[in-house]
């Protein structure tokens, strides 16, 4: 009987164990990961009707190192500073902390989603709001953007 046991027992706790590494495998490892690299901004919206215009575009980048980001849109207009990610949230949430530029000190919370490897939707709040947006859409109003950037193929 206690071989029995331990027979029925055994299967149950391979189970057990080997979902409990896939959680420590970390989801958040796999999209910081993803994160990684030169990525150009292919649309910039706004809830309001001040979506940036395609050929305004032509040249901005975001710039992932590690748990760096720079953010290249004109001579005159860059920021960086560092960035955290939560992907167990629902939606996935990300922080910037920025550390130049016209918003130098200041915290941006938004939401992330990757729709696959190479294409990034990012939804932020303006720098400094405390609120983090609830879903990644251009709401009605001129404080939430959402971002979509593509990934820059290597040269």
């Amino acid at each position: 009987m206690r071989i029995l046991s331990v027979l029925l027992l055994a299967p149950c706790l391979l189970i057990v164990a080997s979902a409990g590494g896939q959680e420590k495998k970390g989801e958040g490892k796999d999209d910081l990961e993803l994160f990684q690299g030169s990525w150009k901004i292919v649309s910039w919206a706004t809830g309001s009707e001040n979506s940036v215009p395609e050929e305004t575009l032509e040249g901005w980048k975001f710039i992932f190192n590690k748990e760096k980001y720079d953010l290249k849109a004109s001579e005159n207009n860059s920021e960086d500073g560092t960035f955290k990610i939560d992907p167990k949230a629902k939606p996935k949430h990300m922080e910037l902390n920025i550390k130049s530029g016209n918003d130098d000190g200041k915290r941006q919370l938004g939401l992330y989603e990757f729709e696959n490897a190479n294409k990034l939707k990012i939804c932020f709040a303006l720098p400094g709001a405390e609120d983090r947006p609830k879903e990644i859409a251009a709401k009605d109003d001129p404080v939430t953007m959402v971002i979509i950037l593509e990934r820059e193929k290597a040269k």
